[in-house]
């Protein structure tokens, strides 16, 4: 998967087109989006408020000299134990609004919160970034 991505994004940089950064950085996520679930901000307030469940995974960080910083940094599960988390705790989390859906075709992947940096990264920064978001789902679905 990363391969393909790569190799398409390196195409579109080739057409050199006006919003060619803009297409690359909505074809990574899409990529992305088809295997991971990614909560909206109402329903980690309902998460936040029951027991923790996941594990925080730095997604991308850089070496400064004295020590890593880290840029974004995801909150994650396994889709099949946020669901039995979810079924623990369902008079909490009956106002998720994942759907129907989501219960029977669960994506592998959860992603309950997003820490991120609030700097301004050039582009290439960013670049790195999405791809190393891709890169970690590529890793998650292969180890699943």
């Amino acid at each position: 998967m990363m391969e393909e991505v790569k190799k398409a994004v390196e195409a579109v940089q080739a057409l050199n087109l006006y919003d060619g950064e803009e297409i690359c950085s909505s074809l990574i996520q899409k990529v992305i989006n088809k295997h991971v679930t990614f909560l909206d901000w109402q329903q980690q307030e309902i998460i936040d408020r029951l027991s923790m469940v996941g594990m925080w995974i730095t997604i991308y960080s850089k070496n400064h000299g004295d020590g890593y910083l880290d840029f974004e940094k995801w909150q994650v599960v396994d889709s099949r134990v946020f669901h039995d988390f979810i079924m623990e705790n369902f008079e909490t989390c009956k106002g998720l609004g994942l759907g129907g859906a989501w219960f029977n075709f669960p994506k592998p992947l959860t992603v309950i919160a997003v820490d991120c940096d609030s700097f301004h990264h050039s582009a290439e920064t960013m670049r790195k970034i999405e791809l190393a978001r891709l890169k970690f789902v590529e890793d998650w679905l292969a180890k699943d």
